[in-house]
């Protein structure tokens, strides 16, 4: 049933679908007309405070316990928000590590999305402010590599483990090989945005 349905309503142990992010997400990504802007109330302090209360109905649903059934590349920000408080005792199922990828620039969440071409990129959910795109991983295409805990100087997807060098210029990027005019190389791939390489 929908989120709207359960008002009123208990159960043992509740389920909670599709918690993901994108444009039909919950919470949904379609920003407002700015027209509209003009003429809505001033906007409340919590980001998408009215499906956040939304959210709080589907998990007060429950007598016992509730799952919550999230995409690992594109998880929800409340799914995100309840993975990183200690507080809300949260019990993450599964590969774990969602939490760790943030925009370089502002710290939000990296959404994964497809473009008009087929192809899979990684964007700040500010998009429209924070205008952060990023390339994900080149081996699996889904997530972005991150630098690994023990080896400052190695980047590693979180999804299939491939390893990649950090960029020595920006060291948000990884260096992939190319070729140029005077033989191959390994190039940054935030090029032309980073200019870092280094001798193969």
């Amino acid at each position: 049933m929908t989120v709207h349905a359960s008002k009123g309503l208990e159960a043992d142990h509740v389920v909670i679908l599709r918690t993901e992010s994108g444009t039909m997400g919950f919470p949904s990504e379609i920003a407002d007309d700015p027209v509209l802007n003009l003429v809505l109330p001033k906007p409340e302090k919590f980001d998408h405070a009215e499906e956040r209360r939304l959210f709080y109905v589907a998990l007060t649903r429950a007598r016992q316990a509730v799952t919550i059934l999230a995409d690992r590349s594109k998880p929800s920000v409340f799914v995100r928000e309840l993975i990183d408080r200690s507080a809300y005792e949260t019990i993450e199922l599964g590969r774990s590590g969602i939490t760790k990828v943030k925009c370089p620039s502002c710290n939000s969440r990296i959404l994964l999305k497809t473009g008009k071409n087929g192809r899979a990129y990684l964007s700040c959910e500010h998009h429209s402010l924070c205008n952060q795109i990023l390339r994900p991983c080149n081996s699996c295409g889904k997530s972005l590599p991150i630098t690994d805990e023990t080896n400052p100087n190695l980047k590693v997807c979180r999804d299939c483990g491939a390893e990649f060098l950090c960029c020595p210029e920006c060291n948000e990027g990884w260096l992939l090989e190319r070729k140029g005019r005077y033989g191959k190389f390994l190039g940054c791939v935030r090029y032309p945005e980073c200019e870092g390489k280094q001798k193969l």
